[in-house]
């Protein structure tokens, strides 16, 4: 197990997307009074949040396009219309408001992370990796980047520099969930098996009602011929 360090509060949650859900829950019907009255594009960039938890495409569009309008230079509103974009599939889409935003707000790693995350989708693996390093460049110490960026190198069986980003967010919070379970397959991959099974036991240690720590931990006894141990870990996955 790697040493424990000093871990500061997380101000944002592990998430594989920063995206407009994770609010509380807007009411659209007193958000269209608001923004009829004032008219500003904060109003404006609500409702469409509103409309996107209510899973209503067009009208979230709709008031985002209008909160741009009222300001051109608000970079929340085109982040909002990008995540939009991308939930509903239009990933080229989001990647032109995301890119938007990225000049009127530049300052804004979220904005970094899911141009990152929209630009993968498309197998732009160098433009994304590029973005997740301007996220993680803004704020170091947020971890949904580096994990993001071990993805990444994981998918493009970069398995080295995978290791190695999955490694930079453990160094800043040794029970990232997600880090651990990269840093598993990563190791798989690569047949340094124990350190493989160290890891995604330390995952589950973590969360024991971890359904993909528990799968992946049982395909790592299946290639080390271990039977007995991949259907016991197999069985806790299908359960969970």
């Amino acid at each position: 197990m790697s040493k424990k360090i000093k871990r500061r509060p997380q101000k944002k949650a592990l998430q594989q997307r920063a995206n407009v859900t994770n609010v509380p829950r807007l009411d659209p019907v007193a958000l269209t009074k608001v923004a009829s009255a004032t008219n500003t594009a904060s109003a404006w960039s609500d409702l469409g949040v509103a409309y996107t938890q209510a899973g209503n495409y067009h009208k979230a569009k709709s008031a985002f396009i209008k909160a741009i309008s009222l300001d051109p230079n608000r970079g929340a509103s085109y982040f909002n219309l990008g995540n939009l974009e991308l939930e509903h599939g239009f990933t080229e889409q989001a990647i032109t408001q995301y890119e938007l935003a990225t000049i009127k707000a530049p300052e804004n790693g979220n904005i970094q992370l899911n141009l990152g995350n929209a630009l993968r989708k498309l197998r732009q693996f160098k433009e994304s990796e590029a973005a997740y390093k301007r996220a993680i460049a803004l704020d170091p110490e947020y971890l949904v980047p580096p994990v993001n960026l071990g993805n990444l190198f994981l998918e493009m069986a970069k398995l080295n520099d995978s290791v190695a980003w999955y490694r930079h967010a453990l160094d800043r919070d040794d029970s990232c969930l997600p880090a651990l379970i990269g840093l598993g397959n990563a190791y798989c991959q690569q047949k340094v098996y124990e350190a493989g099974e160290r890891a995604l036991h330390q995952a589950i240690e973590i969360a024991p009602n971890s359904a993909e720590a528990h799968c992946n931990l049982s395909h790592l006894y299946l290639a080390t011929d271990k039977p007995e141990l991949a259907i016991e870990h197999a069985t806790r996955a299908i359960q969970l």
